[in-house]
């Protein structure tokens, strides 16, 4: 569910848009055509006017008989005739509570403005007094003359439209999430195969990552064998493609290219072969912030003359690794030197792997175009289209890829392919 969230939020943010824009318009809108309510609360006391009346029981049944009365068409007609204000209005805003332990009346009003309220509470509550005069057993006064009552936070009109807000963005996110659940995704090594044209040469489980109570959730041991798995598969490749650098990129942004060129020259260097590992990520420098490499000289200071190849070389345990400083834009330079780099490197080393940016990027074009072949990385669960997408770019720019790489594969899926590929191996 995760993953569908972040490619919603990546690849379907005009469908949020889309969504958004209008509810939140129309939310926004129907907040502030509601009419503003003010409430307003006077109280009165109801007292025994001598010690003859003092008796629980007829102080009660007096509160409530002038709750009753002062709620009623009779009672609010007399305010209205004391007033002027209308019957009508005042009965749609008095309220009367009666307070037994206490014996005293509340009277709400509920009004269009606060001005209002507090005008219609002080109105019933003069009237409460003129009843009370009549009144022989008891004394009627005014305890409180009428007070504004803040508004409940749910009343704010600001608070409303930040809900709905809040609202609309979910109902944008789950559109947009609709939206991509629905689209044909990669499932199986066919499924990557029958969109890129190509075979697939190995898998990669998916390894769970560590979290805060979890630490090393992976062994050592484990991530050797899927990158000896790795190597067996890009061996199952070797009748079919050209020697020379091979390029490992991604058919989209985290699709794990980094990862994949690490594990691959791992794997070539433990089986004693000579390998170097380039980072050919001219933008995003991506494998040499990974492996956190020294500063000092990198794959710019070659691209640019500052130094040569063996000098940018760095070691990441067994692995010699070039690293890239900073980052490069893509310039006719640039472009003619990283071909001549890579033919100095395939005719020094044994492999040479080189770890491009996702297909899309212009610096996966300029790394892939001076390579020999590509392995072409896809991320179980990726959209078809996208994945058709990214070799059609391939293929319209000549890059040939070598393999697919399926990655983030379930266990299963995974053994299946190492199978495939030991055998496919050992045919040839």
């Amino acid at each position: 569910m995760i993953e569908t969230v972040r490619r919603a939020l990546r690849w379907r943010w005009p469908w949020m848009v889309l969504v958004l824009v209008p509810v939140a318009v129309v939310g926004i809108w129907w907040v502030e055509a509601q009419p503003t309510r003010a409430e307003a609360v006077s109280v009165v006391g109801v007292t025994p006017a001598s010690v003859e009346y003092a008796n629980p029981d007829l102080v009660q049944l007096t509160v409530n008989r002038y709750a009753v009365l002062l709620a009623s068409p009779t009672g609010l007609q007399g305010v209205s005739d004391d007033t002027g204000i209308d019957v009508d209005e005042l009965e749609r805003a008095v309220s009367v509570e009666s307070s037994l332990d206490s014996a005293n009346l509340r009277i709400v009003v509920d009004a269009a403005t606060e001005e209002r309220a507090e005008e219609i509470a002080d109105a019933v509550a003069a009237h409460a007094r003129v009843l009370g005069a009549d009144d022989e057993a008891t004394d009627v006064s005014v305890l409180s003359p009428a007070v504004v009552q803040a508004p409940p936070l749910t009343a704010s009109k600001r608070v409303l439209e930040a809900v709905l807000l809040l609202i609309a963005l979910v109902v944008a996110l789950g559109a947009a999430c609709a939206v991509e659940l629905a689209r044909p995704r990669i499932r199986t090594g066919g499924d990557a195969e029958a969109a890129t044209g190509a075979m697939v040469v190995a898998g990669m489980r998916r390894f769970p990552q560590p979290g805060l109570l979890r630490r090393n959730v992976v062994s050592d041991d484990e991530v050797l064998r899927a990158a000896r798995a790795l190597r067996t598969g890009l061996l199952a490749s070797e009748r079919s493609a050209p020697s020379g650098p091979i390029c490992v990129l991604g058919s989209e942004l985290g699709a794990g290219g980094t990862t994949i060129s690490f594990l691959l020259a791992r794997s070539a260097s433990d089986a004693g072969e000579a390998v170097l590992l380039i980072d050919g990520d001219l933008e995003g420098t991506g494998l040499s912030k990974h492996l956190l490499l020294p500063q000092d000289v990198g794959l710019d200071d070659v691209l640019a003359g500052r130094a040569d190849l063996e000098a940018a070389i760095d070691r990441e345990g067994r692995v010699p690794v070039v690293g890239t400083r900073r980052k490069l834009g893509s310039d006719a330079l640039t472009e003619r030197r990283l071909g001549e780099v890579l033919k100095e490197a395939a005719g020094s080393w044994e492999r040479v792997i080189v770890d491009a940016p996702p297909v899309g990027s212009q610096g996966a074009d300029v790394v892939g175009l001076h390579a020999a072949s590509v392995l072409l990385v896809v991320p179980l669960g990726a959209p078809v289209h996208r994945v058709r997408r990214a070799a059609r770019r391939l293929a319209r720019h000549g890059i040939p890829v070598r393999g697919v790489v399926l990655n983030r594969a379930p266990r299963g899926v995974v053994e299946s392919m190492r199978t495939v590929a030991t055998v496919s191996h050992a045919d040839g």
